[in-house]
């Protein structure tokens, strides 16, 4: 019998189709299949196996608990070094003098003032050895109370600055001193004396502002600091938020921050935390202490004392009544005492006066 090729087809393709229904499906044997309980036996001395998944340096990974809020990393503030320009007043004027050109000064100046005022046109006399400011606000009055100041016509008092500038030999100076201009209810306008800004911390602060600004010039048109380290360190610094402090020195230790202390004007309150006062411990006003209950004088009157209360709060102090904590910053230029003086009214004048007595000045 002839076999043609396609009869072998025909045969091969029945023996597939036979043999595919043979085949038994047998999933569920995985699924119903069990781990080896053979116990791995290792050579002795050497770690016993665990079914463990290993982390390389596990132990260094920084563990979380609960969940927090997400903190933008803050940039730390710089800080600069000021140039110590000497600082004096007498009974009409603040002065400031500087190396500085009188020129490049008077410019600085006037830019100071029209950052100080928002606007180009600050000066209402501006000539080479004196300027004079317009009428400036102390602060900028929100909408609400420029309405209530337009209705009631009690409008706040402005301050108007006068700057001499007094050429010299080896350095220049700049007087500085202020008038009030107050606004009556009939619209009146009324201009007082001249009057030393050392009078007014509103504005001492103002001046001190100044001088930064001046000192900082200075810095960036000179080498004042390039020479000489032992300059940068008993010199004032300055940070961003305009606080005052102490460079004790680069490799300066907290007995180097002690004898600073011990040799200012200031008294060591505590140590552990380091606070510093203008008094001693033993006169600082504390709470639960006793003091005179006053009435303020009215219409020509005298004080009245109506006796003796407890003190419940430090708020009514004066600013060298309160002590202040020290804060150590460790940076590349040095060792910094830095004083909290967040809760008086004219933080950066505080802050000056403190740092000062520290120098001794």
């Amino acid at each position: 019998m002839k076999i043609s090729y396609r009869m072998v087809l025909a045969l091969l393709g029945s023996m597939l189709f036979l043999s595919a229904c043979s085949i038994n499906d047998r999933d569920n044997d995985y699924q119903l299949s069990r781990s080896n309980e053979d116990v791995l036996t290792t050579p002795e001395g050497t770690f016993n196996s665990s079914d463990k998944l290993v982390i390389p340096n596990e132990s260094n990974i920084q563990q979380y608990g609960e969940k927090e809020d997400f903190k933008a990393p803050i940039v730390p503030s710089i800080f600069h070094p000021l140039v110590d320009l000497k600082l004096t007043w007498n009974q009409e004027r603040v002065w400031i003098e500087t190396p500085g050109d009188l020129s490049d000064t008077q410019k600085a100046i006037t830019r100071f003032f029209n950052n100080l005022h928002e606007t180009d046109t600050s000066m209402a006399v501006s000539t080479a050895l004196r300027m004079e400011t317009i009428a400036m606000p102390f602060y900028e009055q929100s909408w609400l109370a420029s309405l209530w100041s337009s209705i009631t016509r009690l409008y706040p008092e402005k301050v108007i600055y006068e700057i001499v500038l007094e050429k010299g030999e080896l350095s220049n100076r700049v007087g500085l001193r202020y008038k009030i201009q107050k606004t009556g209810v009939n619209n009146k306008t009324e201009i007082g004396q001249w009057i030393n800004p050392n009078t007014d911390d509103r504005l001492f602060s103002t001046t001190l502002t100044l001088w930064n600004t001046l000192s900082r010039q200075v810095v960036k048109t000179s080498n004042y600091f390039s020479s000489n380290d032992d300059v940068v360190t008993k010199s004032l610094w300055l940070d961003d938020a305009g606080n005052y402090m102490v460079n004790v020195g680069k490799n300066a230790l907290l007995e180097d921050v002690f004898n600073v202390i011990k040799q200012s004007k200031l008294h060591l309150i505590t140590e552990k935390p380091l606070k510093i006062a203008f008094v001693s411990a033993d006169d600082l006003p504390k709470i639960g202490d006793l003091k005179k209950l006053i009435i303020p004088a009215f219409a020509g009157g005298k004080e009245a004392i109506l006796g003796n209360v407890r003190r419940r709060h430090l708020d009514d102090l004066e600013w060298n009544e309160l002590s202040y904590s020290i804060q150590l910053v460790r940076r590349t230029n040095g060792l910094f005492i830095k004083v909290d003086t967040s809760n008086t009214d004219y933080a950066n004048v505080v802050s000056y006066r403190i740092m000062t007595a520290l120098l001794n000045n």
